[in-house]
């Protein structure tokens, strides 16, 4: 599928624009930054990067596994369109849409896979509230306003397509909480994982009625509220404690 890396101080794909990395086995496309804000030799690191909604990233695999592919910036990330890298007789890809700054994400994502497991989306954000409020983010855990907020309706949707990590970071001011404050719920066979770097707090439920979905909490300050964990496939827990009147 080969390889598009893509740098600047401010980056946009807009109109109907097209980064493509596919092949018979999916490529890598990096915009703005490498994984986790890591650098990529001869590519300058994004402050500002945005994905319009009419334009695409796709780095699938016909015949093969999926690719990568990475949306970075360290200010400002705003995504409204599509990823899609899926696999095809093996794995779904992965894909990353961060920021250290302000961050919204309202597109989709593609990661599914014929005869291979689906493929993970990496939302990392900092501290997060998870609620039916509009997606926004002032500056992770060096905030001078409230954390991230991950729509709802915007995560039920990409876990119709993708394994999904909300990721709170792990230095900083705040807490590092990931808050559930609106129901999440999905029938897909994928896996929502909550990793924060201080507790899950669940003011509502969740609940994957898919029998191969999976939750997975990891928590060091561990879990709490009232909200309902129901699962038809798997449960992992790697937390300190739980506590809370749900069940």
């Amino acid at each position: 599928g080969g390889r598009i890396a893509l740098g600047g101080k401010r980056i946009a794909l807009e109109g109907g624009a097209a980064a493509e990395a596919k092949g018979t086995s999916g490529g890598t496309v990096t915009l703005g930054g490498g994984r986790q804000g890591a650098a990529v030799p001869g590519v300058t690191t994004a402050e500002a990067l945005s994905v319009d909604g009419a334009s695409i990233v796709d780095a699938s695999g016909h015949a093969g596994s999926g690719g990568e592919v990475i949306l970075w910036s360290n200010a400002n990330t705003a995504f409204l369109g599509s990823i899609t890298a899926t696999g095809n007789g093996a794995d779904g890809g992965f894909a990353e849409v961060s920021s250290l700054g302000a961050y919204s994400f309202n597109g989709t994502v593609n990661l599914l896979s014929t005869g291979g497991q689906t493929g993970m989306l990496l939302l990392d954000p900092y501290n997060v509230t998870i609620s039916t409020a509009a997606n926004s983010n002032q500056s992770g855990f060096d905030a001078t306003g409230p954390g991230a907020n991950i729509n709802v309706a915007s995560l039920q949707a990409a876990l119709a397509g993708a394994s999904i990590t909300v990721l709170t970071g792990s230095s900083g001011s705040e807490a590092g909480d990931i808050t559930v404050q609106s129901a999440i719920s999905w029938s897909a066979n994928t896996t929502l994982t909550l990793q924060a770097a201080g507790a899950v707090i669940l003011d509502a439920g969740i609940t994957a009625t898919g029998t191969g979905s999976r939750i997975t909490f990891i928590a060091p300050n561990g879990i709490r509220g009232a909200g309902n964990i129901l699962s038809n496939g798997a449960l992992t827990l790697n937390v300190t404690n739980i506590s809370g009147s749900g069940t």
